[in-house]
């Protein structure tokens, strides 16, 4: 399996990053924030996270998908 982590800033973007997610990536994503972990492609759980810098990462077998979602979270990619 391939982990790629990335800590993205979602805050009002949190919706598209979502769509994004479920249209195009099959894998599972989580998202992340202190303690909490959440499914990344559930508008619920994001909701509930996305006013914090959030850590995502899929789990895949699949290189094309992994550099797919790489080039998602790229665009919400945040830097401390």
């Amino acid at each position: 399996s391939f982990f790629k982590i990335f800590l993205c800033q979602l805050s009002v973007f949190y919706r598209k990053f979502v769509r994004l997610l479920i249209s195009k990536i099959s894998a599972d994503v989580d998202g992340c924030y202190e303690h909490q972990i959440i499914d990344a492609k559930s508008f619920m759980g994001m909701v509930s996270i996305s006013t914090h810098p959030v850590t995502v990462r899929i789990n895949s077998d699949d290189k094309k998908e992994v550099e797919l979602f790489n080039g998602i979270c790229a665009r919400y990619s945040y830097s401390r």
